[in-house]
Order: C-alpha cells, then structure tokens, then sequence
C-alpha cells in the first residue's frame, strides 16, 4: 500500500497477516444487536409507545447503529518506508511505475517527483504552472508519463530523459484539469 497526503511525503505500508487484530469497538451499546433494517423497524414499531426508548435509539444512531454488521476488528499496517519531505505542498495523486520501485508523483508544490523507495533516489520530473491534479502512467508507452493540473494544460513526459515529450493547452476550455484517464492503447 502507497500513500501520499498534505504532509508532502510518500509512505509505504505492508500487512502482516500474523498482526493481532485490534478491535475498534470500544463503546458498544445495547443496539448491537439489530443487525437489519427490518431489525431496526421491527425495534421502532416495537417501542412506539415508549418515547425513552426511541430517544436512547436515536442517540445511538446519531453516535453510528451497526445496521449492518461488519467485522469489528481490523489489522494496522506495518510502516516499511516513507520518502522524507518529498514534496513541500499536498500530494495529490501518486502511481507505482512499471518497475515497481519507482513512485511517480504530483503536488501542489507545481512539481512531478519520481521515487525509487528501494534505492532511496528522488528525481524531478517537470513543473506545471499550477497546482498538478492528476497523473496516469502508460502501460503500453514504456516510461511515458501524463499529467494535468489546473494550469489547462495536458503534459506527455518521457521518463527515461527527464522531460515533457509533448503538451496540450485547452484555451476553450474554462475549467482546470482535475482528472483524467488513459486508454492504454491510443496515447
């Protein structure tokens, strides 16, 4: 598991099958056991008459009823690496590349990181004018990179030189680039 935040690093997550779990359950209540809507209606149409009951029902609900049961028990990750102020704004997207050491990311610092988490090498891709939103690596485009931001503009990277291959700016367009996606075999 890879995550990046506002924090402008980058950390690396493993799970443990062997972990202990933990419960997350700390303040269970009496309606617990209504594991249904139909339990929950059947609970109401039950105490209709009995305002103290409906109101001890409705805090708890407003404090999250399990209508639904779930396990209530969960596994933390073990913390395995993370990239040490990687970036100095949000981290906006982040994607594993095709070597799968390699972290490409993007920011509202205006920059696009490259991270290899196993050698600890960090690399800057390119700017764009403005905040980056999005970027998409190509599977079929070895080492090419796509990125968007709210600078209308569309970049083409190539990975391997370090630099934008091609770029595209919607004049006619009136709003920021916030997402985008990549057809694997048409770039």
């Amino acid at each position: 598991l890879i995550s990046g935040g506002r924090d402008g690093q980058i950390s690396i997550w493993k799970f443990n099958k062997d972990n202990d779990n933990t419960n997350l359950d700390d303040n269970s209540d009496i309606y617990d056991n209504l594991n249904s809507d139909s339990d929950i209606k059947n609970f109401i149409y039950d105490n209709l008459e009995n305002d103290s009951e409906l109101s001890n029902l409705e805090s708890s609900i407003s404090k999250g009823i399990k209508s639904h049961k779930f396990s209530n028990k969960t596994t933390y990750p073990n913390y395995y690496n993370h990239s040490f102020l990687h970036h100095f704004g949000w981290i906006n997207d982040i994607c594993l590349l095709n070597d799968n050491e390699t972290i490409a990311s993007c920011s509202n610092d205006l920059s696009i990181k490259l991270w290899n988490y196993n050698s600890g090498s960090k690399s800057i891709l390119g700017y764009h004018d403005d905040y980056i939103k999005k970027i998409g690596y190509t599977k079929n485009f070895n080492n090419q990179l796509v990125s968007a931001g709210l600078d209308k503009i569309i970049k083409i990277w190539d990975i391997n030189k370090g630099e934008s291959i091609s770029s595209y700016k919607f004049k006619d367009y009136n709003n920021s680039i916030y997402s985008l996606d990549i057809n694997d075999n048409n770039l």
